[in-house]
């Protein structure tokens, strides 16, 4: 049975505020464990251009990887999964660059990794 989903109106105003804005922004979203700010992402991601990352509790180098891979099936550069490691500016100025005129959308979840 899927998850149910309430009480989060307020919050999903103000990511819609945000998405709807002519500039780039960032937006965090903390809280305690198991209040539901995955499902309030997932949510709100449904239907735009997003690229959905969870980092884990392995290396930098590791989720930096997988990241660069996430970003390899996003845009359809398939070069990006060759064994070459980039440094995390270089990965976010290829998402940044990407298609430039769409508007889209980053998600790190478990930031913290």
């Amino acid at each position: 049975m899927g998850q149910k989903f309430v009480n989060r109106e307020d919050e999903l105003k103000y990511l819609h505020k945000e998405y709807d804005q002519k500039r780039s922004s960032l937006v965090i979203i903390y809280g305690r464990r198991r209040i539901g700010k995955t499902t309030l992402i997932k949510h709100f991601i449904k239907g735009k251009k997003a690229l959905y990352f969870i980092a884990t509790e392995e290396s930098e180098r590791e989720n930096k990887k997988s990241l660069q891979h996430a970003l390899a099936d996003f845009t359809g550069n398939g070069l990006l999964k060759k064994d070459v490691a980039l440094e995390w500016g270089e990965i976010f100025s290829i998402f940044t660059h990407y298609n430039p005129a769409d508007r889209k959308i980053l998600v790190i979840d478990e930031f913290q990794y």
